[in-house]
């Protein structure tokens, strides 16, 4: 290795100072030239090591990852990870727990257990993270207020910007799969179509819609009980049902080639505001239309004297306009409902989508469906004016809700 010359001591020395904020002394004794050097070349080693890692760090594209949360019991999540992207993936022993709707809970990391945090590229498994010691489990598990909901937000740098990944769960527990599912006597039905059938079809679900419970187990075996039956009729049913394109991408991301909405408050019209957000089942729990399909959701937050309340206010289902025929029915809240009576509650269309609000489908009178949803939470007391907040925001929003829809951009 040649030698360091004086003039390339003083442009490291430079260089040094200039990046840490810290003056190298310039007295000189016999050997100081051979200490700086030593000194200098170490800096210049460790700047060398940091820029090596920094391109040793696998960078992903949001695109690039796909994770879907399960609960599995007794404190165990399972989160598939789809790695698509050509880069080994490497998800680090931390994370944060928190609930959408603004609190945060408590971890005892060091009390977590991983299985598997590590995938190869272009591969797909499962990373398993154990929190039975490291947190309260069962009040993971109680039932959360309408539109709330737990989720991960996973790191495989640091949670840097753009690699903090985001990963829903419910906790809530499963029913035990052995556990018999007892249907109506008149559920199943010979195969029709036509007026005829859509009723029996409505009928025979309407089980499901009249028994509302807020047990978890009680619910999920509702649910399963649902699924069974209506897997059953729209099989048997002659006509063509269409489901709907959901508005979420793998990995808890909005699809950017769905039509999105504004949920911004016209200013001054009131203090607090709204959000968007997608999901299955409506504000009692119940799905919106099939297990496999979700709503884009506009919620109303009202601002109480027990605290803000949550409210989903607008439900938006959006089809594949090529699948759209006259004869062809969508399935919502238990009901088999043609195009042409849909098109009553179109909101956007374009070559692509079809996009409708089907709130009316799934409550009748927004007074008495607010105060229903308070009833379920015993903290919040709605008073009058907080009715009439609710009432006006809905107002508002199917009135202009056409004039507030966009395609999100690509960031």
């Amino acid at each position: 290795m040649s030698e360091f010359k004086k003039e390339n001591l003083e442009n490291i020395k430079g260089i040094f100072e200039q990046r840490t904020g810290v003056s190298l002394p310039n007295r000189r004794h016999i050997r100081q030239p051979v200490k700086l050097a030593l000194v200098l070349a170490a800096v210049l080693l460790c700047l060398s090591i940091t820029a090596f890692a920094g391109m040793q760090f696998s960078v992903l594209e949001g695109d690039d990852l796909a994770l879907s949360g399960v609960y599995e019991g007794e404190g165990i999540v399972a989160i598939t990870v789809e790695n698509r992207s050509d880069k080994l993936l490497e998800f680090e022993e931390k994370f944060y727990l928190n609930r959408w709707l603004g609190s945060s809970v408590l971890v005892d990391m060091e009390a977590v257990r991983f299985e598997n945090t590590t995938f190869a590229p272009k591969s797909k498994g499962v990373m398993r993270i154990d929190l039975s010691d490291a947190c309260d489990v069962s009040a993971l598990e109680q039932p959360l207020a309408a539109g709330d909901h737990y989720y991960f937000l996973l790191t495989n740098n640091g949670f840097a910007f753009g690699q903090d990944w985001m990963c829903g769960i419910d906790f809530a527990p499963r029913a035990e799969e052995d556990t018999e599912v007892v249907l109506p006597d008149d559920l199943y039905t010979e195969p029709c179509s036509s007026e005829a059938g859509r009723q029996e079809v409505e009928e025979s679900l309407r089980f499901y819609f009249e028994n509302v419970s807020l047990d978890i187990v009680q619910r999920r075996q509702q649910a399963y009980e649902y699924i069974d039956a209506y897997t059953e009729l729209l099989a048997e049913f002659e006509g063509e049902v269409i489901a709907s394109v959901s508005p979420c991408l793998p990995g808890n991301r909005i699809d950017i080639t769905q039509p999105l909405f504004s949920v911004a408050v016209p200013e001054g019209e009131w203090e607090i505001g709204s959000f968007h957000t997608w999901t299955s089942v409506d504000a009692d729990y119940r799905l919106i239309a099939t297990e496999e399909e979700d709503a884009y959701v506009v919620e109303a937050v009202i601002d109480t004297a027990g605290g803000q309340l949550s409210v989903p206010m607008l439900f938006i289902l959006s089809y594949e306009r090529e699948s759209i025929s006259d004869d062809a029915y969508a399935f919502i809240h238990g009901r088999l409902i043609t195009f042409a009576e849909l098109e009553q509650y179109k909101v956007f269309e374009d070559e692509g989508k079809v996009s409708y609000e089907v709130s009316a489908l799934i409550y009748d009178d927004p007074t008495e469906y607010v105060n229903a949803i308070d009833e379920q939470d015993g903290d919040i007391d709605l008073d009058e004016a907080a009715v009439e907040e609710f009432v006006a925001m809905r107002e508002y929003y199917l009135e202009y809700l056409g004039e507030l829809i966009y395609y999100r951009q690509p960031e």
